[in-house]
């Protein structure tokens, strides 16, 4: 009887991860496309300016946001505090993936990358930040913190 209350447990525990990283990606991939679609109607940005067409914005926040849930599911399984320990993760990954934007910012070369000024840079940069915004809160109060629940097998 406890093996079927455990195994639901995890099911539920795995089905409520499921459901929180869906959510995440598609707020972050809503929030990005309203941030991009204000920025352009602001700001003189350039279409051409690739990392900002709505594919790549879409697709890299879908992308990196699932992998953030992944990495959410393994901190829970593995540690004793998932959300303190996930965040800090998030957060070291944030700073690391602001790096080549940054780069753009203070070195914008329009051969290597049409478009690009330190401007369309700096969008980048809010996106990044929006993103892992919200895969940290979502995922730290909305997902199982539960080892045992959220153990995927």
């Amino acid at each position: 009887m406890q093996d079927i209350v455990r195994t639901e447990k995890r099911a539920s525990g795995v089905l409520r991860l499921f459901i929180v990283g869906v959510l995440a990606m598609a707020a972050a991939v809503g929030a990005d496309l309203a941030v991009r679609a204000l920025a352009l109607a602001i700001w003189p940005i350039s279409p051409t300016f690739l990392p900002l067409q709505v594919r790549s914005v879409s697709v890299f926040a879908a992308v990196l946001v699932g992998g953030g849930v992944l990495v959410y599911a393994l901190v829970v399984r593995f540690s004793r505090q998932p959300a303190r320990t996930y965040t800090m993760i998030a957060l070291i990954a944030l700073l690391l993936s602001l790096v080549p934007p940054v780069m753009l910012f203070f070195h914008p070369d329009t051969r290597a990358l049409p478009g690009v000024t330190p401007l369309a840079a700096s969008i980048l940069m809010v996106l990044h930040i929006i993103d892992a915004l919200i895969a940290i809160v979502l995922l730290t109060r909305l997902a199982p913190s539960d080892g045992r629940a959220a153990h995927i097998s």
